[in-house]
């Protein structure tokens, strides 16, 4: 129920390890059904790394955005609560400024009706931008 994500510095010509891993952040699930998603970046002007996680269940998706200094200490995070339907809502992408500003980019799906009376299936609607 715990995922816990260490960063290390590596000397470039070489591979190897320039010092000791270094605990980041950890994610904790609400429920063992939860999925833990994460992806690492730089900012805009590439001088502090940006963690953005999601923890996705059946009834809600909560994302956390954090940045990082050269050192690894860390920002405070900035959580965000998605108020869509976690089947209707696909997150595409996440995009942080220079001006610590959230751009989310995600995928919006409507039910629609199918060719049997009772099935019904996921269709495209649009593309939605929130900051």
């Amino acid at each position: 129920k715990l995922l816990t994500v260490f960063a290390s510095e590596v000397d470039k010509s070489t591979g190897l390890l320039l010092g000791d891993w270094q605990k980041l952040t950890e994610f904790q699930k609400d429920d063992k059904k939860d999925d833990i998603k994460y992806r690492v970046a730089l900012n805009a002007d590439s001088t502090k790394m940006v963690i953005v996680s999601s923890v996705e269940g059946k009834s809600k998706n909560t994302y956390k955005v954090q940045e990082f200094d050269k050192d690894y200490k860390a920002s405070e995070p900035v959580i965000i609560s998605n108020e869509f339907d976690p089947k209707t809502f696909q997150l595409e992408d996440v995009l942080y400024s220079d001006k610590k500003k959230i751009t989310m980019v995600g995928r919006i799906y409507q039910y629609e009706e199918g060719k049997k009376k009772k099935s019904k299936f996921l269709d495209f609607q649009n593309i939605m931008a929130e900051f």
